[in-house]
């Protein structure tokens, strides 16, 4: 290749990697920022079609959205001081959103979105999250949560009085303390730990069911599932009053039955067998006060009881 063809291609080439680069910067817009003045109250509602959003209370009397949006998203808002519509809006083509919204603490709060991974930290007030692809993370001390994802995983860490979440594969992770609690799930697992656990109402079709931690003077567990298999793990201080069903399948457990005198026998023995149907009321645990009642009961899945020895305040 001649000297003079060298530098045509170089040229050529230095001509493609700059049309590449403005390409790239076309599909990621630099960042962007809009901001509104509401009340700490105020009612606020966040849409996000795709990619990252991550909500964030503080202590302004206003609302702040900055990020990057993808190539075909565009930024939206607007409202009065008591309520504010706001967010992406339009079909992604390039590139990735993500979105830092920042809102009054007391604020309440909606989130609604197709497939975008959502995160609420630092509210203290009511929070509706919903993502029908994406993961929906939620964390902090609320006055009340409901969380919802079909195929994305639910992660729920507060102090609450009340919690609402479902999914339908994803995963549900809940901890916490939390005074009352509604749980369901098609296929996901669902994950249950606190100090201390309240009232527990958990529905599943074929996904597990773990719950650990202790239980409030109050609380009360009433599971149902088609087939999943479900697993108790209560402190060896705590009474809890058992009521277990298996239609079709089994009940094991390594605690001891504390209704006897002396060490007691296995609580498996205490199993009744009636057809394929096994079923179990015992109370177990050591500790003093009325025993919280449990009711599990599952069409052909799993039941295991056990014991552990850690403590925590009621």
């Amino acid at each position: 290749m001649q000297r003079g063809e060298i530098i045509v291609w170089r040229s050529l080439l230095a001509g493609v990697a700059l049309s590449l680069l403005a390409e790239a910067v076309r599909a990621q817009p630099a960042v962007q920022r809009r901001a509104w003045r509401v009340s700490p109250t105020a009612s606020i509602k966040i849409h996000a079609p795709s990619g990252e959003l991550v909500v964030q209370g503080w202590a302004y009397d206003s609302v702040s959205i900055s990020g990057t949006l993808a190539t075909g998203e565009s930024l939206f808002g607007g409202g009065s001081l008591t309520g504010i519509k706001l967010g992406a809006e339009g079909s992604a083509t390039a590139g990735r959103t993500a979105l830092l919204v920042r809102v009054p603490a007391t604020a309440r709060l909606v989130v609604r979105s197709g497939a975008a991974n959502v995160e609420v930290i630092g509210l203290t007030s009511t929070i509706d999250v919903g993502s029908a692809a994406g993961n929906v993370d939620v964390s902090g001390d609320m006055e009340a949560v409901i969380a919802e994802s079909i195929s994305g995983d639910v992660h729920i860490a507060v102090n609450a009085p009340s919690v609402r979440a479902r999914t339908t594969r994803g995963r549900l992770e809940i901890a916490g303390a939390i005074r009352e609690a509604q749980l369901s799930s098609v296929s996901g697992r669902v994950d249950v730990s606190g100090v201390p656990l309240g009232t527990l109402r958990i529905e599943t079709v074929e996904g597990d069911v773990t719950i650990r931690g202790r239980f409030a003077r109050t609380a009360s567990v009433d599971v149902e599932t088609f087939g999943g298999a479900v697993d108790l793990r209560v402190q060896q201080s705590q009474r809890v009053a058992l009521d277990l069903r298996a239609t079709d399948g089994t009940i094991r457990s390594t605690v001891r039955d504390a209704s006897g005198a002396g060490s007691g026998a296995r609580l498996e023995d205490a199993v009744v067998r009636k057809g394929t149907t096994m079923s179990l009321m015992r109370t177990i645990g050591t500790g003093n006060g009325p025993p919280a009642p449990v009711t599990i009961r599952t069409l052909r899945g799993r039941i295991s009881i056990s014991t552990e020895l850690r403590r925590g305040p009621e």
